[in-house]
């Protein structure tokens, strides 16, 4: 499977339309400075070379050079991991912080109109059990509503 991924990511980065060489040369390149950084890309090579080339590099752990940044991309991404790992620990625990609560409510609450809330936005994320999706069960809903009321 991560061979079939590789493999669509490298074709859709390379037939891409468009010549990366005359996009990084410029409108005022000639066709022989274009030819040079066709060469020094790789890009003369048959697809099987450059995909072989670029999994190589892959393997390895390197990504190559922005030429948008003008820096190794693998700097980019050291720059950049910091803040994503303290987004990803931030959304964690916010949802570990609410849903724990939350399910202790729940529980705690047995029948009553927070968990029949709870317990029904918990369902809902599978249509067969859901009120939205069946709508006999909008009436149960409603019902043991009511009857945690009196």
């Amino acid at each position: 499977m991560l061979l079939i991924v590789a493999v669509l990511v490298f074709l859709v980065l390379r037939l891409t339309p468009g010549d990366p060489a005359a996009i990084l040369a410029g409108d005022a390149a000639s066709s022989e400075q274009i030819a040079e950084i066709r060469k020094d890309l790789g890009l003369d090579r048959s697809i099987a070379v450059q995909f072989g080339i670029w999994a190589q590099n892959l393997l390895r752990g390197e990504f190559g050079h922005s030429y948008f940044y003008k820096m190794e991309v693998t700097q980019l991404i050291g720059q950049r991991i910091e803040p994503t790992l303290a987004l990803a620990t931030l959304t964690i625990l916010i949802a570990v912080a609410v849903s724990i609560p939350l399910g202790v409510i729940a529980a705690w609450r047995c029948l009553t109109s927070v968990s029949g809330l709870t317990c029904e936005s918990a369902v809902s994320e599978y249509p067969e059990h859901s009120a939205r999706a069946n709508p006999d069960r909008n009436s149960f809903v409603f019902i043991r509503y009511l009857l945690t009321l009196g």
